[in-house]
């Protein structure tokens, strides 16, 4: 079945058949084939015309690697945390990972009560040979 592209060089009544399955034979094809094959030629020296050559894409190429890491160095500086609630009611925070980490209130108030942030603390004191840091 060919796509939309090819069908701009295409008359209608093909069209239609073509979509349809209305080709009743192979005299049909044919002139479909021919009809396809004429109008791709014929617009393959208009699109030779238009293409780049070899520097303006050495210099697009430049350009587009360049934005590449301006966006990277930006992004890399937003790693600030920013907080939403979820559909479900949770608190999401994002920033962290690649996805966001979501838990409910009464979550996150137990996590960072006194007591509990504490233990937390202490813990990866305890364990700080153990644990990876995200880049190492």
């Amino acid at each position: 079945m060919p796509n939309a592209k090819t069908l701009q060089f295409l008359p209608l009544d093909y069209c239609e058949k073509l979509w349809n399955n209305q080709l009743q034979d192979l005299d049909d094809l044919k002139v479909l084939l021919q009809t396809v094959f004429a109008k791709t030629l014929k617009g393959s020296d208009t699109m030779r015309k238009q293409m780049p050559n070899a520097k303006t894409l050495q210099q697009q190429l430049a350009e587009t690697l360049a934005e590449n890491e301006r966006l990277k160095n930006e992004a890399s500086r937003k790693k600030s945390l920013h907080f939403k609630v979820s559909l479900k009611g949770g608190i999401s925070v994002y920033g962290l990972q690649r996805f966001p980490v979501t838990l409910y209130r009464e979550q996150w108030e137990r996590l960072f009560h006194p007591v509990e942030a504490n233990k937390l603390l202490d813990f990866i004191k305890e364990h700080s040979d153990e644990l990876k840091v995200k880049g190492e």
